[in-house]
């Protein structure tokens, strides 16, 4: 199982951090954090599933650009599925698939599958 937390908070700043009112130390504990609760929202779902011998679960959660570090750990660990969700589900876009999951269809060198 693969989380990606968006690194978008980095990405905002200008190059002399003029533009925002808290530093770059803040910005990497609210990271740290988020990262922190990620991990512990996975434990608790994995949890909830009744251990089997036949499957192997792996946990892990990574700071990125989500469809990129999908696409990283499908290359890097050879996997030949990917399940994932489509979570564009407001106003117009619960008519189409969000961003993340089209990119992961159009980029995986696997089978893919996708669910609501």
């Amino acid at each position: 199982m693969l989380h990606v937390v968006d690194a978008k908070l980095q990405s905002t700043m200008t190059v002399d951090h003029s533009d925002v009112l808290i530093n770059f130390d803040d910005i990497r504990n609210l990271e740290k954090s988020i990262v922190k609760i990620a991990k512990e929202r996975m434990r608790q779902q994995v949890a909830k599933f009744p251990e089997n011998k036949d499957v192997q679960v792996t946990q892990s959660v990574k700071s990125g650009v989500p469809y990129e570090e999908i696409l990283r750990e499908q290359e890097a660990k050879g996997i030949d599925l990917i399940v994932i969700t489509s979570l564009g589900n407001t106003g117009i876009a619960k008519y189409l698939i969000g961003g993340v999951a089209r990119n992961v269809l159009k980029g995986a060198t696997c089978s893919v599958l996708l669910t609501k």
